[in-house]
């Protein structure tokens, strides 16, 4: 079997298997991996400006799905949760507009520790009753 085939059968496992906690994780990880590559793809010289938009377009679809699963009716910090997304998602388009690596890490910033709340979350007890649902149709490619 060819290495990619191996590691594409291998990420489909995983997410096919996650808990919905650990699906959101898995977003948050894939956000986080964006943002990086974009901002890394916007500080070398040259430039590579299609990798950092393909990044921030990705990482922008990643928050998309985020939206799209959140459950702002489960408890009462979904609402403020549905913000800090509308908000990324403006920041993201913003910053693939500008180029501009200050603003892909203003939003690493704000990423890491809610990455970092769903890692610690992820494991505890009541992980299987996500704030977040994601549904079939939420499909972000993880690849």
């Amino acid at each position: 079997m060819p290495p990619n085939t191996v590691k594409d059968s291998y990420l489909t496992d995983s997410v096919m298997t996650a808990s919905p906690s650990e699906l959101i994780v898995m977003l948050y990880e894939r956000l986080e991996l964006d943002l990086a590559r974009a901002a890394r793809a916007l500080r070398i010289v040259p430039v590579e400006l299609e990798a950092a938009h393909h990044a921030l377009v990705h990482a922008q679809e990643v928050v998309m799905g985020l939206r799209a699963s959140l459950r702002t009716e489960v408890w009462t910090g979904g609402e403020d949760l549905l913000a800090i997304y509308e908000w990324l998602s403006a920041r993201l388009l913003a910053a693939n507009l500008s180029k501009d690596p200050a603003d892909v890490e203003e939003c690493a910033q704000l990423v890491a520790p809610l990455a970092a709340a769903w890692r610690g979350a992820g494991g505890g007890a009541g992980a299987d009753e996500a704030d977040h649902e994601l549904a079939p149709e939420v499909a972000v490619e993880v690849g």
